[in-house]
């Protein structure tokens, strides 16, 4: 079978994850290991072991930190059959076509996207002379808009993202790949009623970009933001 050209690209999933940042020697130097141990878990080292009494532990269901067998399969499906350059009409063109990948969030996704330094997910990505030259990165993240407003067509934050696509030179059309980092701004109270309330959220949030890039390719929504340490019960 003819390998299809817009396969190296989204790097081998169209799951993509935030990238970590990068201190340099002189600022790890300067870290106060007194404070490294204040009996928090990370969630990854929880197991089936619960936080505040209510979670379980892990990355993905069951205590386990690595994707489910299945979520991972579907993931190389939809990259192998489904993700493919598209024309301004949505309409596949191999030669002049783009695939565009779309992150949405508040302050804390932009920066880690596109905006803070040098070393952003964006720049990093296109430095990488394996990336697919179909391949656009467009930042729709924007600083203090949380969760809740994101939920809402109408908001002006949809407004910006038309105008960032636009500029970038793409349209709506060839928005085939979401990254989606969220959080509730200002929360406080048990973490129960975060989690809750979130999961309302986050729903709506999955279905909402749909809306707005009026495409039918599958949206994923790798990133939420979550304690990445917790106390002991």
């Amino acid at each position: 079978m003819k390998p299809r050209p817009w396969r190296r690209g989204i790097f081998s999933l169209p799951i993509l994850v935030g990238v970590a940042a990068v201190f340099s020697p002189g600022e790890r130097s300067l870290a106060d290991c007194t404070l490294t141990n204040l009996g928090f878990k990370p969630l990854c080292d929880l197991g089936w072991g619960s936080y505040t009494q209510n979670f379980t532990g892990g990355l993905y269901p069951g205590g386990a930190n690595s994707r489910p067998p299945t979520h991972e399969a579907a993931g190389l499906r939809i990259a192998a059959e489904q993700i493919q350059p598209l024309d301004p009409d949505g309409m596949p063109d191999a030669t002049n076509g783009q695939i565009v990948v779309l992150s949405s969030g508040m302050s804390n996704t932009t920066q880690e996207w596109a905006t803070k330094g040098t070393n952003h997910f964006k720049g990093q990505a296109d430095r990488d002379a394996s990336k697919n030259p179909r391949v656009k990165i467009v930042d729709g993240a924007i600083g203090g808009q949380d969760a809740p407003k994101w939920t809402n067509l109408n908001a002006s934050t949809w407004n910006t993202v038309l105008q960032r696509l636009s500029a970038a030179g793409a349209t709506t059309n060839q928005v085939q790949v979401l990254w989606l980092k969220q959080a509730i701004a200002g929360e406080s109270g048990p973490l129960t009623n975060h989690a809750v309330r979130f999961k309302v959220i986050w729903r709506r949030l999955r279905a909402t970009p749909r809306r707005c890039t009026r495409t039918s390719r599958p949206v994923m929504c790798p990133a939420a933001r979550a304690p990445t340490f917790t106390a002991p019960d």
